[in-house]
């Protein structure tokens, strides 16, 4: 077997290893999250697309309260229901994670989930 190929064949199995390394690294923190942050996410979900700040404000950290005091967050906030009614959403999936930190809360981790939620639109979207 000649030198070149020998090496570019150890480049892949490296990669390859690396590879499912990584994937089977994701898997178990997304595995690590999914039991607590799924139920949340289904749960809160139907309130934060109520699109009423009353439902909406105990889901709130005391920071965003704070900018919910803002008239234009608001009416920001109310333009959304222009989406319509919340429908259904899909099952939620992680994303990524990484620590923060907040004045109220001290150091915290987000953890980040992608979810396709569906509305039945009231109102034609316009560009």
């Amino acid at each position: 077997m000649s030198f070149i190929l020998r090496r570019t064949l150890i480049f892949v199995c490296l990669m390859l290893a690396g590879l499912v390394l990584y994937a089977l690294w994701f898997g178990i923190k997304a595995d690590r999250y999914d039991e607590t942050a799924i139920p949340y996410l289904e749960s809160a979900m139907p309130m934060v697309t109520s699109w009423q700040y009353h439902q909406l404000k105990p889901l709130l950290s005391p920071g965003a309260r704070q900018d919910f005091e803002n008239e234009k967050v608001r009416s920001a906030y109310q333009a959304f229901s222009q989406l319509g009614q919340f429908k259904s959403m899909d099952k939620p999936r992680y994303s990524t994670s990484h620590t923060g930190s907040s004045k109220e809360l001290g150091d915290v981790e987000v953890v980040e989930y992608q979810v396709t939620l569906q509305f039945d639109s009231l109102a034609t979207p316009t560009c």
